[in-house]
């Protein structure tokens, strides 16, 4: 298992364990402000095996890239 570096909404570096994503998906901008966020930096969440999400500036293609780099 390795870790990708992504972005963070915040701009902060995110450390992802590409064993641990079950799913990637593009962020529309009404799912960004669904509870009045006016946070429309996210562009991909990252889904784990777990449950969790992460929401990251990355575009959803680059992320989906990254994880399956060797």
């Amino acid at each position: 298992m390795s870790l990708v570096r992504l972005t963070g909404v915040k701009g902060s570096p995110v450390w992802v364990a590409t064993g641990q994503v079950t799913h990637v998906a593009a962020l529309e901008t009404s799912e960004n402000s669904l509870y009045g966020s006016s946070n429309s930096k996210a562009a991909t969440r990252v889904r784990f095996a777990g449950g969790e999400h992460l929401d990251v500036r990355e575009a959803a293609e680059d992320v989906a890239g990254l994880l399956s780099a060797p």
